[in-house]
């Protein structure tokens, strides 16, 4: 099994910490267990087929809103 160093805060590490031991498991097998259960960081495949797939007159696309430059 590979191993992998994180840097935390004091901060994050008590809270990963805290979670860990209120599930009853290691730092580790907790971190595993987040790791594991993250959702995918892509869509679905086929996803880019619903659009427009809804066919609803009370759809109303929102307006474009411009943002104003931040000084």
């Amino acid at each position: 099994m590979a191993q992998v160093t994180i840097y935390l805060d004091k901060k994050t590490e008590q809270k990963a910490r805290s979670a860990a031991k209120r599930s009853g498991k290691s730092l580790s097998a907790w971190l595993r267990t987040i790791i594991q259960t993250a959702p995918e960081a892509e869509w679905p495949r086929d996803f880019e087929r619903l659009f427009g797939a809804i066919k609803d007159e009370r759809f109303v696309a929102p307006e474009r809103v411009v943002p104003e430059p931040v000084e």
